[in-house]
């Protein structure tokens, strides 16, 4: 897998946060037990549905690369964020190569009608300032309702 690791951040010109590596190393995409991440105030907490593999033999099953490659600088969508993981809907959950920051990208917000940093500001929320505080804030399904 170390080398999967290296191979993806050769391919997509980046360097990955050691906590997310670590992540990997352990757990190559995936659905997590916790998997709920809590918003805060009003705002509803996201399920977190699955955390993408790094490359697959079955080229039908989306993963970091194949997501990637759709959605690098494309609608404001930067090339530094790296998907990792989705919602039931589609949404990215992201790291940001170059801050570390773990960042929730809304696909379904793209207007044609503005720029790409209009769309950017229109789809993207940052949830956490680095992966490690992203994993450590999941919660259950009854943590996160009840």
């Amino acid at each position: 897998m170390k080398l999967g690791i290296e191979k993806l951040e050769s391919d997509l010109g980046v360097q990955l946060p050691e906590a997310m590596k670590g992540h990997y190393l352990k757990f190559n995409g995936g659905m997590p037990v916790l998997d709920w991440f809590p918003m805060g105030g009003d705002r509803e907490s996201i399920w977190v549905h699955e955390f993408l593999p790094i490359g697959t033999q079955d080229v039908s099953m989306p993963n970091i690369q194949s997501i990637y490659a759709r959605v690098a600088g494309k609608g404001g969508y930067p090339r530094t964020f790296v998907p990792f993981a989705t919602d039931p809907g589609g949404n990215l959950f992201c790291v940001d190569a170059d801050s570390g920051a773990v960042h929730y990208w809304l696909t379904d917000t793209y207007d044609e009608t503005l720029t790409d940093l209009e769309n950017r500001q229109k789809a993207d929320r940052r949830l956490t300032d680095s992966f490690d505080q992203f994993i450590s804030s999941l919660v259950s399904e009854n943590d996160a309702f009840g």
